[in-house]
Formats: C-alpha cells, structure tokens, sequence
C-alpha cells in the first residue's frame, strides 16, 4: 500500500495538539463509517491528548483518558463513537483475540450505521493484525529540549 504524508508541523501545547486532532478529523476523517487510526510516540508524546481532540467533532461529552489498565475505552457521541486502545500492557497477540480485538477492527461488531473511530496506541503490540489494514497514522515526535511542543506527522494508506 502506497502511504501519503497528508499533514506536517507542529503544536506548542497539549490544548494545540487537541485542537489538530479535531482539525485533522474534519479535513480527513468525518463521512467514514469506520476509520483505524494508528498512533506513534513515545511515552508522555500527547497519543492521547490527541485522542482526546477526537472527542468534540464526534459529539462525545465524556472526559477521553488512557485505557492503559483496561486496553480498550468506548466512547458514544452525536456523530459516532470512539475507541480507544491502548496496547502498551498487552500480553500476547493470542489476548487481543480473547478481547475480540480483531473482530471489532474488521467492523464486524460496529454498531449498524454508526461512524466509528478506532484509535490505537502502542498499535506495533497487535504484531501482524494491523499491519497491512488500511489506516491512518499519527506520528508524534518530542523535541530534544523539556518544552511541550511535539513535531506532527500525519499519514494515511487508506
């Protein structure tokens, strides 16, 4: 699959790099019934802080945290629903099948008619079974300074 580089720059503040989330959904996103969105970074590089941005175009009202414990947050709005991953503490791709991970990624257990998102942090954890999806990818990027600004990549094979 060819992948195009779709945006470049950067935020100066996790409130910036919300506000890019919601500006790159609007641009790229909004009209798919079901997008996969891989995210890039390091620990502490804004995954979901940028996630969190994700939250207001979808018309979700709750508060957008780390799944980190539990692997998978759901979140239900106006426009669609997120879910949100979090693969940094899964022990083997054998669980993502007891989760039924890849039955939810393929949009077999979607809702009917219902827009979803499905970002994932820590994506390279799923081994083979996000590899090859048609996807967007974030890739965030930490300055070599202590500052709060993060390079931003934004691509799609999709």
């Amino acid at each position: 699959m060819n992948t195009r580089l779709l945006f470049e720059g950067s935020t100066a503040s996790p409130e910036d790099t919300e506000d890019l989330a919601g500006r790159l959904y609007r641009e790229f996103l909004a009209g798919r019934s079901q997008v996969m969105l891989l995210l890039d970074g390091e620990l502490g590089a804004g995954k979901t802080c940028f996630v969190r941005g994700l939250a207001e175009p979808l018309g979700i009202n709750e508060t957008v945290n780390s799944p980190t414990f539990n692997l998978l947050n759901e979140y239900h709005g106006r426009s669609g629903e997120l879910w949100h991953y979090d693969l940094y503490r899964l022990g083997s791709e054998r669980e993502l099948e007891e989760l039924d991970f890849p039955e939810r990624w393929s949009g077999r257990l979607a809702p009917s008619g219902c827009a979803i998102v499905h970002a994932v942090e820590w994506w390279q954890r799923a081994g083979g079974y996000l590899k090859d999806m048609p996807a967007f990818r974030l890739e965030l990027l930490l300055p070599e300074t202590h500052s709060e600004e993060r390079r931003v990549r934004f691509y799609s094979n999709a």
